[in-house]
């Protein structure tokens, strides 16, 4: 299910605070790491992905919850970015 926005601010359930067991924390550090590169590129992602990286350490169900977030919605907005138009180089200082 696509989503249109990368967090929410939802409230977090008792099961949200159980802890991932190794295998899941694993995939959760290295699916986090790989957004958090793409994100230099995604200033729509800066946040949503910060939030992320905090459960790095210690990932929980919350933490995988947010995560899941962040890769519904880039099913979703798959063609964003930035283009940088080719500047001239100035003639003075």
């Amino acid at each position: 299910k696509e989503v249109n926005t990368p967090g929410s601010k939802d409230a977090l359930a008792e099961e949200d605070e159980e802890k991932l067991n190794l295998e899941e924390s694993t995939a959760y550090r290295r699916t986090t790491a790989i957004i958090n590169y793409i994100a230099q590129d995604r200033p729509d992602l800066n946040y949503a992905i910060k939030e992320c990286s905090r459960g790095m350490s210690a990932p929980t169900k919350g933490d995988l919850r947010k995560l899941k977030r962040v890769l519904r919605y880039l099913r979703q907005a798959q063609v964003r970015g930035q283009f940088f138009a080719w500047q001239h180089l100035p003639s003075f200082i």
